[in-house]
């Protein structure tokens, strides 16, 4: 062996190396119980939490804002779009904000994560940190000052991470992405708006956003309202996913989990249910149940159970198991040898269970 002196470590960027080992990057996707989106003027810290108006509520860097009734709110940061907010009253751009949510099951009667309700509001940058207590807050009466702020939008978004402050695979590959998308150059592509029609032709509303956790599994991005993340992204599979083209199981090796749903083997089971099932999957309220556990193989067995629209039950019972242990790289360069791994999950049994109607 050389020695410490001799040893030559390449540099290497995190995506290209992880997509060179062929790892499913199922049960990846962090989890919360809602994101609020905030129009945030770049250039952006490296962690979207230590922009306003996420500064001031959260002891940043933070993934999350726990709420006043408890749920963990996902900050993210979009790209201004000045022609969508128009100018307030002092001539300032208006700011669009937009909270994802998932509806309680005391209003739906089942239980699990659902679709996420969209609102939005325009309203003056100086009162972008008021709404955005009042809705983390969970203070009916603080809100309900901002209802006249209310604003008619898409019911559909791909939010596409190009958060290069934080990382250059996903600074460079989301925005390449962007770019084709477009399909135009980046000379003639303004970054700062947003061209819904560019990738469906219907009303799905594209965003730059801020970080979405895992800058190896770039280019990477959420789709809404269903809340799943997305990894090693293309012109096809963006389209597909954001049309529902395909069947979801011919994309599921780009399916990093629900974050609806709490990572690991239970984001495992429930890409099971979608790739059963189909895209009536993604819109149903899930639960899931612990069934077992082996601590010597981290094999898990769970019961995940699909409450559909149209009344139907579906539910699998689901054997999540370790089908390798890959290393997880520092992006660029680096001082000393690397000894951090992640599990790649994989599906090692299933079969579906009878369920009683509703």
């Amino acid at each position: 062996m050389d020695s410490p002196s001799d040893v030559q470590i390449p540099k290497l960027r995190c995506s290209p190396f992880h997509q060179s080992l062929g790892a499913d990057p199922i049960g990846s996707a962090a989890c919360y119980d809602a994101f609020l989106c905030v129009e945030v003027p770049l250039p952006w810290q490296r962690d979207i939490s230590m922009n306003e108006p996420f500064a001031s509520m959260c002891e940043a860097p933070s993934a999350a804002i726990r709420g006043g009734d408890g749920r963990r709110w996902r900050p993210q940061g979009l790209v201004p779009d000045s022609i969508a907010s128009g100018e307030g009253a002092e001539g300032a751009s208006l700011v669009q904000l937009t909270a994802w949510e998932s509806t309680p099951a005391a209003v739906t009667g089942d239980p699990g994560a659902g679709r996420l309700r969209r609102t939005d509001w325009r309203v003056e940058p100086a009162q972008v940190l008021d709404l955005s207590r009042a809705l983390v807050g969970g203070s009916p009466d603080a809100l309900a000052h901002f209802e006249s702020y209310r604003v008619p939008t898409s019911s559909t978004a791909f939010y596409l991470c190009t958060h290069g402050q934080r990382d250059v695979c996903c600074g460079s590959m989301g925005m390449d992405l962007l770019t084709r998308l477009s399909g135009r150059g980046p000379s003639e592509l303004d970054f700062t708006q947003n061209s819904p029609e560019v990738i469906t032709g219907a009303d799905v509303e594209l965003r730059r956003c801020s970080h979405t956790g895992g800058h190896r599994f770039a280019a990477t991005g959420i789709s809404m309202p269903d809340g799943y993340a997305w990894a090693h992204l293309d012109v096809d599979v963006v389209r597909a996913v954001t049309q529902r083209s395909v069947h979801p199981s011919e994309l599921a090796f780009h399916c990093r989990g629900s974050s609806l749903i709490p990572a690991g083997p239970s984001q495992v089971a429930d890409r099971y249910g979608l790739c059963e099932v189909g895209w009536d999957w993604a819109d149903a309220r899930r639960s899931v149940e612990l069934l077992g556990f082996e601590r010597r193989t981290l094999a898990t067995d769970l019961r995940i159970t699909g409450f559909l629209a149209d009344g139907e039950r579906r539910a699998f019972e689901v054997r999540v198991a370790v089908a390798a242990h890959v290393p997880q790289i520092t992006c660029g360069v680096i001082a000393e040898p690397e000894y951090k791994v992640e599990p790649v999950w994989m599906v090692e049994g299933a079969r579906e269970v009878a369920t009683h109607a509703r």
